[in-house]
């Protein structure tokens, strides 16, 4: 239970591998053009900066967890899985 409870509290800080591989080739070499092509553990600074005023897609939530707005309204996700995917918005759009 004290295991779960710290779990909850560590941040993650970078994507993962598997997140990276979510990407295009063509996704990949938008952010190459931004300097992060080679850096697939984009961090949550390197998000944030990519976003710039695209962060209108997360809103603040605990110290950890923020939300997302998806389709039906807004979910409780991770920062950086939260930052991720409004990355992904931003490139596929």
């Amino acid at each position: 239970m004290l295991a779960e409870y710290l779990e909850e509290l560590i941040m993650k800080q970078h994507i993962t591998l598997e997140q990276w591989d979510e990407l295009t080739h063509e996704q990949k070499d938008k952010l190459d053009e931004y300097g992060c092509r080679h850096d697939w553990k984009m961090s949550i600074g390197q998000m944030i900066e990519f976003l710039g005023d695209d962060l209108k897609f997360i809103r603040l939530g605990d110290p950890v967890h923020v939300e997302l707005r998806n389709g039906h309204g807004w979910g409780r996700v991770e920062l950086c899985d939260a930052l991720w995917s409004a990355c992904k918005r931003v490139l596929n759009g």
